[in-house]
């Protein structure tokens, strides 16, 4: 899954720097332009396989993988959207224990902002998001002795969270229409937890665990994500 990823993020990243020339092109159009657009892709993943990090070091803690702002031009104001997901499936074991986990995740923030130009090379900008994020994480165990006797166990975990907050960028500059930066925000979150637990034995009932507890937390996101991003 991680190589699937890696070898996409490559060829999205080296598609819109091929795309770069034909916006250079356009310079003189796009500067009559009402409404600049803005994507931009995290490459953190892309440098941790370059630079051989261990998978024991984080290099990302951003969940938004894919953002996109439209800023007015006279202004500064725009909106922003940011995408982000998770699918990761193991399986583990013998014939005797075997372990399977499935976990799903996507995060999606959408917000309004204002961006600055500061000096020729720097655009910075602060904005207030509304995020949503919704997961599950399914771990099913299988145990037997090998003559008949069997415990089958299966957890369910499932969080749904809704908040906002502010949140700030910087990038530089590397042509007119390629930059590289990060942000930083600060949001409070509500979070719905569903935990339940299935458990059977051979020739027994199934038990059931279940526990929904209610959360609220302060999540800081600091400025670890690099952000490639292409204006047009």
């Amino acid at each position: 899954m991680k190589k699937t990823l890696l070898l996409s993020t490559a060829f999205a990243l080296c598609s819109l720097l091929n795309a770069q020339e034909d916006l250079s092109q356009k310079a003189s159009e796009n500067s009559e332009r009402r409404t600049t657009h803005y994507v931009g892709l995290q490459v953190n993943e892309v440098l941790k396989q370059l630079f051989n990090l261990s998978n024991n070091q984080e290099v990302a803690e951003n969940p938004y993988f894919i953002n996109y702002q439209f800023n007015s031009n006279s202004t500064g104001k725009g909106m922003n959207f940011g995408l982000g997901g998770r699918v990761e499936q193991t399986e583990t074991g013998d014939a005797l224990s075997k372990t399977s986990t499935n976990i799903n995740e996507a995060s999606v923030r959408v917000g309004v902002e204002q961006k600055k130009q500061l000096g020729k090379k720097w655009l910075a900008s602060i904005g207030l998001d509304a995020l949503y994020f919704n997961s599950s994480n399914v771990t099913k165990s299988f145990t037997s002795n090998g003559i008949g006797n069997a415990v089958s166990v299966e957890t369910d975990n499932r969080t749904e969270s809704y908040g906002g907050g502010p949140r700030a960028t910087i990038h530089f500059k590397l042509s007119p229409h390629v930059l590289l930066g990060t942000d930083a925000s600060f949001y409070f979150t509500m979070n719905k937890h569903e935990d339940k637990t299935y458990q059977s034995v051979t020739s027994g009932p199934t038990t059931v665990l279940e526990n929904s507890p209610t959360t609220k937390s302060l999540v800081f996101l600091g400025p670890r994500t690099l952000l490639l991003t292409i204006a047009f």
